[in-house]
């Protein structure tokens, strides 16, 4: 049974805004999903990015560092030294 993560961030979501403890929210996935469930891990960091009003159970892809480049510049200084 291979499940989406993003329906399983949209169940842990539902779990932690009735207040479950991460624990019990991955006890009761893994019960449901099993071997294909998120991490105990996986469960406490989307629980806290929830509890502190981060709705989207999507990935935003904008998230995290920018890259220490712009590929459009890569492109151009190839073709430069070519």
């Amino acid at each position: 049974m291979d499940v989406p993560k993003e329906e399983q961030r949209g169940v842990l979501r539902f779990l932690a805004a009735e207040s479950v403890s991460q624990k019990e929210i991955s006890r009761r996935m893994t019960v449901v999903y099993g071997a294909h469930c998120l991490s105990l891990t996986t469960v406490k960091r989307w629980s806290k990015r929830f509890r502190e009003g981060h709705g989207s159970y999507k990935v935003d892809s904008k998230l995290g560092p920018k890259p220490p480049y712009n590929p459009s510049d890569t492109i151009v200084q190839v073709d430069e030294l070519v």
